[in-house]
C-alpha cells in the first residue's frame, strides 16, 4: 500500500474513532438492554442444501424482520478452523464482507488492490455514493425507497433485492459499519456491533443465515446468548443427492468450478457429513439451545409449522400474515415460476420435493444409506424404506 493511501487512512481514522467507541459500548449495555437486542438478531443454520435460505428468506417476508443475504458473520471477522475465535486482518475483513459475499458487492477495485485494501479510495467511493436512498430510487422501484420495508423490494427469485444488505444502510449506519470492519479487530465485539448496527437500522428482528454456523453454534452462543437459534433440518439422503447434483453442474456446465475450486464429494461423503454434523447439534437441542424443525414439515405444512416458529421466537403468527408468507415465500414464487418438481440444476432452488432419495437409489443403496445414517435419520424421524 502507498504511503498516499496510508496517509489517507490517517485522515479517515478520526471520523471513524467515536464510532468505535459506539461499538465497544455495546458491552456496556444494561444486561436488560442486551437481552432485548440479542432477541431480536435470529440466526438460520443448518446443513448445505437443507433449506436455510428458504427459511431466512420466509422470516424476512414477516413485516417484523429483515433478512440479510448470506453472510457468515463469525468467518467475516475470525479464522476459520480454530476453537478459539482468532481475528481476521482487515484486508481480509474488508473483502469478505463488501466484495466477497453477496452482502456488499462493491467493486473489486475498491476492496481489493494487489491483496491489500485501498482504504483512502474506499472512503471516497463511500462519500461519493453516500445517499443510498437516490441510488435505490434509480436502480430498483423508481419510486421513494421506504428502508423499514426493503425486504419487499423482490426481484427475481430470491435475489439480492429480497434482502437487507449494504446499499439499504443510511449514511450513519453505513459509517459504523465501516468503522467496525476496519478498526475493531475484536471478533466478539465485532460481530456483536455488526448485529447491532443492522437491528437499530431495522428497528425490527433480524435474520441472518449461513449453513456453516452449525459449526460454530457454541460462539453463536457465547457472542449472543439471547438470540434465537434454529436449525433446518432435511432427510439427510436428499440432502446428498441435492448437494451432489449441484456440484455435478458446476463442475461440468460452468466455469465456476475451477473459481470456487468445487470437487466433486459424491453421494456417500455428503450423506457422512450429514451424520456428523447433525449428531453434532443433538447437544445443543437437549439443553433448548435451539429450535429444530424440519424441511419436510415446512413443505408438507407451512402454516402449522412456520405458525409454531414464529411463537417460539416471538413474532406475530396471525393466520393473515402466515398465509401471506406462504405465498410469497412458495417454489413456484421463489424460483421464477416453475412447479415443484420441475428441475432446473443451474438453480439454488432446483426441485423443491421431498423423498426423492426414493426413487434416486438402488434398493441396495437404500440399505447402505441406512446403515451410514440409519440412527441419526430415525432421530429426526426419518423412514428406512
Amino acid at each position: 500500500m502507498s504511503s498516499v493511501k496510508v496517509n489517507r487512512q490517517s485522515q479517515c481514522e478520526p471520523v471513524f474513532n467515536n464510532i468505535v467507541k459506539w461499538a465497544k459500548n455495546i458491552f456496556g449495555l444494561k444486561q436488560k438492554d442486551q437481552s432485548n437486542f440479542e432477541k431480536k438478531v435470529i440466526f438460520v443454520v443448518g446443513v448445505y442444501k437443507c433449506g436455510t435460505s428458504w427459511l431466512s428468506y420466509a422470516l424476512g417476508k414477516h413485516p417484523q424482520a429483515m433478512a440479510l443475504p448470506e453472510l457468515d458473520v463469525i468467518r467475516a471477522f475470525a479464522k476459520e478452523n480454530t476453537r478459539n475465535l482468532h481475528p481476521r486482518s482487515v484486508d481480509e475483513r474488508i473483502k469478505y464482507i463488501f466484495s466477497a459475499s453477496n452482502y456488499g458487492r462493491l467493486p473489486a477495485a475498491i476492496t481489493n488492490e494487489s491483496c491489500g485494501v485501498a482504504h483512502g479510495e474506499m472512503f471516497d467511493y463511500f462519500e461519493q455514493n453516500a445517499n443510498k436512498q437516490i441510488i435505490l430510487k434509480n436502480s430498483l422501484t423508481g419510486q421513494e425507497f421506504d428502508r423499514q420495508r426493503a425486504f419487499r423490494l423482490t426481484g427475481q427469485g430470491c435475489g439480492l433485492k429480497s434482502y437487507l444488505n449494504y446499499w439499504q444502510l443510511d449514511k450513519a449506519s453505513a459509517e459504523k459499519l465501516f468503522a467496525t470492519a476496519i478498526f475493531n479487530s475484536n471478533p466478539k465485539e465485532a460481530i456483536r456491533a455488526f448485529c447491532k448496527i443492522h437491528q437499530d437500522f431495522s428497528g425490527e428482528f433480524l435474520v441472518l443465515k449461513s449453513a456453516d454456523q452449525i459449526n460454530h453454534l457454541g460462539h453463536l452462543k457465547d457472542i449472543m446468548p439471547n438470540s434465537p437459534r434454529i436449525l433446518i433440518i432435511r432427510d439427510g439422503r436428499d440432502m446428498a443427492i441435492s448437494a451432489t447434483k449441484f456440484e455435478q453442474y458446476v463442475r461440468e456446465k460452468t466455469h465456476f468450478g475451477d473459481i470456487w475450486g468445487v470437487v466433486e464429494q459424491g453421494f456417500w461423503r455428503r450423506l457422512e457429513q450429514w451424520v456428523h454434523v447433525v449428531h453434532s447439534v443433538n447437544e445443543y437441542e437437549k439443553h433448548g439451545d435451539l429450535y429444530v424443525l424440519r424441511y419436510e414439515d415446512l413443505s408438507f405444512d407451512f402454516l402449522n409449522t412456520f405458525s409454531k416458529l414464529l411463537d417460539w421466537i416471538g413474532l406475530d403468527s396471525s393466520k393473515e400474515i402466515v398465509e401471506e408468507i406462504k405465498r410469497e415465500s412458495s417454489f413456484e414464487k421463489m424460483s421464477g415460476g416453475r412447479s415443484k418438481g420441475c428441475e432446473d440444476m443451474s438453480s439454488n432452488i432446483r426441485k423443491g420435493i421431498s423423498g426423492e432419495w426414493r426413487s434416486f437409489l438402488s434398493k441396495p443403496d437404500k440399505e447402505k444409506a441406512w446403515e451410514i445414517a440409519g440412527k441419526e435419520l430415525a432421530t429426526f424421524g426419518y423412514e428406512k424404506l
